[in-house]
């Protein structure tokens, strides 16, 4: 009896899990939607780019950073007095290095 309730409670456990994914995806969907329209240039892709694309954008609107239209190799962006910078962003640091 007691493997029975413990197999229920398991795909009830299972069950919850699963919509609480479900649902923070779709969250993350809709927010990826709404910086897509805001910032077209940019890809926000749930791949690890949506942090670095996210910081980017953080970047050219703190220090005035001109993006490329798209992301170059070396550098993503031109600062007013035409320095080429990378923004760097991750989950743990962030920094800007021109």
């Amino acid at each position: 009896m007691k493997k029975i309730v413990d197999s229920e409670k398991k795909a009830d456990n299972l069950r919850k899990v699963n919509e609480a994914i479900a649902k923070a995806l779709g969250l993350i969907s809709e927010g990826i939607k709404h910086l897509k329209q805001a910032f077209p240039n940019r890809n926000f892709t749930i791949d690890g780019r949506l942090v670095g694309d996210i910081g980017e954008i953080i970047a050219a609107l703190e220090y005035d950073v001109k993006l490329h239209e798209v992301s170059q190799p070396k550098h993503d962006g031109q600062t007013p007095d035409g320095r080429n910078v990378q923004p760097e962003s991750g989950v743990k640091s962030s920094h800007f290095r021109p």
